[in-house]
């Protein structure tokens, strides 16, 4: 295709070639109207099938870009600038896919997508990608064999991340500061999340799908660990079709609590069925829409919360105490229904807070710490510190990759996440249970593979009957 600069239709290959590699290479073409369409050899295939290259440097425009079935790996390098309308997509199609590791070179993205992919990588697989920015959503669905997602670049993503219904997930890595939903749900028992840079969730909206999903803010199932230390704020949608949910069902924590130490607005906040979740403090949290609360908690501690618009509901262990929920909450701070279910002793008993209940507190404590954020671990309490209440004791697979791709699905072992060990700085009082350990992603660098890299004998070009296609250059 070198010497093409502009073509107006569709280009489509079928690869009659099930076993050898194929490399799709132009150094000048720069436009395509229509789609560029690469099948594998589908249900042809005996034995693991070839790989396929596509290297398109010139490449800026094309409406939709797919392989489909019968391919190895995977591979296509384009200019991270590279506009792709409805995306990229690829398709094991009838055949096993032999995907490894995923890896996704660009800047800036219409959409990112890894959905039915059967990855087979020794010791797991890992998706990550350099994009900074996602205009739309980031989907990642019922891929068997994920075992990491690492998208530490992220600086932008306008609706949706959406992780769910992947069964071997353990660990996953974001970076970005804001979304408008974030839902990481339906995977294996065993999944660590960290967002350590994440401050806001919810205020943006969707008009073809209204936040992508029906939702705002941020759902989470099936965690032994999330890492929230900077999330601040989580609103509903910008025309507040949707609350903006902070909810945490069905988890099981490795740590036994939850705290949320920067959080200063939530509109609805959901925690229920986390067998092992004793201890969640929010002590900068100042006020809420809703507050509904079930579990075996010991220790819930809201310390610095002015109002509660609407409802406040808490159940947790007999032995938790309501007294100062009682004293406090009651015709107070909650202005709708109220409800603690506990242990109600008379008189309230005087309670510390565990976490910092100013910003400068949890600046100071992270400051001792060297500067990183820990969610169990903080400094000294100011003497001036606001008294609040406390409660104690595929094989058929889909990838879809929006608006440039220097995609690669390669073959690198996986390095389990390990563990990195907080200490604990004195002058609060000692929430039960209460502790941190943040798992370290085990990243490695995934190289893309060059076209010069692809077997001279696998070199393809377009047979004059594949597409139709009027030539302009």
């Amino acid at each position: 295709m070198t010497g093409v600069e502009t073509l107006i239709g569709d280009i489509t290959y079928s690869n009659d070639f099930p076993d050898e590699y194929v490399t799709f290479y132009s150094s000048t073409l720069t436009n395509v109207t229509g789609d560029l369409l690469l099948y594998g050899a589908g249900g042809k295939v005996t034995k693991t099938p070839g790989d396929l290259n596509i290297t398109l440097p010139a490449l800026r425009t094309i409406y939709r870009l797919a392989a489909y079935g019968g391919w190895g790996d995977v591979s296509i390098n384009t200019d991270p600038t590279l506009n792709v309308s409805q995306g990229l997509q690829i398709s094991s199609g009838a055949s096993q896919s032999a995907a490894g590791n995923l890896y996704l070179n660009v800047s800036s993205t219409y959409s990112i997508g890894v959905l039915g992919v059967d990855f087979q990588a020794t010791g797991g697989a890992l998706f990550t990608s350099s994009a900074e920015s996602v205009k739309r959503e980031i989907t990642i669905w019922g891929n068997s064999g994920l075992e990491r997602v690492v998208l530490d670049n992220l600086k932008f993503v306008n609706y949706t991340v959406d992780i769910r219904s992947n069964p071997d997930l353990d660990y996953i890595s974001l970076s970005l500061p804001e979304v408008g939903l974030l839902r990481v749900k339906e995977k294996g028992r065993d999944t660590h999340l960290s967002v350590p840079n994440l401050k806001k969730l919810g205020g943006h909206s969707d008009p073809g799908t209204h936040t992508s999903g029906g939702d705002a803010g941020g759902i989470f199932r099936d965690l032994v660990n999330a890492s929230l230390p900077s999330l601040t704020e989580v609103h509903g949608d910008d025309v507040d079709w949707f609350k903006g949910k902070l909810n945490f069902t069905s988890n099981f924590f490795s740590e036994l609590s939850l705290p949320i130490p920067r959080l200063n607005y939530v509109k609805d906040l959901q925690i229920h069925d986390n067998p092992r979740l004793l201890n969640f403090t929010a002590n900068l949290l100042k006020k809420a829409d809703n507050i509904n609360m079930t579990g075996p908690f010991t220790n819930v501690e809201f310390f610095s919360l002015e109002i509660i618009t609407g409802d406040f509901y808490l159940a947790g262990d007999k032995t938790m105490d309501c007294s100062w929920f009682d004293e406090h909450f009651l015709n107070h701070i909650v202005q709708g229904s109220y409800k603690c279910v506990g242990n109600h002793t008379k008189p309230a008993i005087e309670r510390k807070p565990s976490t910092p209940t100013d910003e400068a507190d949890l600046e100071d404590g992270d400051s001792k710490q060297g500067g990183s954020s820990s969610s169990g671990s903080y400094g000294g309490l100011s003497t001036g510190a606001k008294a609040g209440i406390g409660a104690g004791v595929g094989v058929a697979g889909l990838i879809l990759l929006g608006l440039g791709a220097g995609f690669l699905i390669g073959k690198k072992a996986k390095k389990p996440p390990g563990a990195v060990t907080h200490t604990t700085e004195s002058g609060y009082q000692k929430a039960e249970l209460d502790g941190d350990g943040e798992p370290s992603s085990g990243v490695k660098q995934v190289h893309s593979v060059e076209a010069s890299e692809m077997q001279d004998t696998g070199k393809s070009e377009l047979p004059l009957n594949a597409a139709r296609a009027e030539l302009a250059g």
